[in-house]
């Protein structure tokens, strides 16, 4: 069984694909930094041979909080006429 055809798999080549693909990209780029600028690993001893890493919230990301759309309007962006 095929699960695709080439013809299908040529719609998917499409500039309209990549655009979405770039723009998936940023949003995963992005959201990684967020998160390794909002949480730290912290190592945790059980024992004398068990270590966990459980996550901290960093000052950042207790500034930031749950809300990171609300936090760069309401605290960081000083232009938001342009999104009028």
């Amino acid at each position: 069984m095929r699960f695709s055809t080439n013809e299908q798999h040529a719609a998917l080549q499409s500039p309209e694909t990549s655009k979405l693909g770039k723009l998936h990209w940023y949003l995963l780029k992005s959201s990684n930094l967020m998160d390794s600028l909002s949480w730290e690993a912290v190592e945790k001893q059980s024992g004398s041979v068990i270590v966990f890493k459980s996550p901290r919230t960093t000052p950042f990301g207790k500034e930031v909080g749950r809300d990171e759309i609300d936090w760069w309007i309401n605290r960081k962006e000083d232009d938001l006429d342009r999104f009028s």
